[in-house]
């Protein structure tokens, strides 16, 4: 499991921490949890990992990312 919490204003770390985890080999083998601002959406799918959950809770989400098989 890993889980992403950078500062919420960071929005690009997440979409470069994401892409990074997506072309890893971690990405096949673990379920990859991001922290966001509510109003900002870090993105459905990078590769194959994909969003297959969004948890939100006042001005917090948490996105969840699975490899999807292909």
């Amino acid at each position: 499991m890993i889980f992403l919490d950078p500062p919420y204003q960071l929005e690009t770390t997440y979409l470069s921490t994401l892409q990074a985890l997506a072309e890893s080999r971690l990405a096949a083998h673990a379920q990859v949890i991001a922290e966001h601002a509510k109003r900002f959406d870090p993105g459905r799918k990078f590769k194959a990992l994909e969003r297959t959950r969004k948890l939100e809770q006042g001005d917090a989400a948490l996105s969840f990312y699975q490899a999807t098989l292909t």
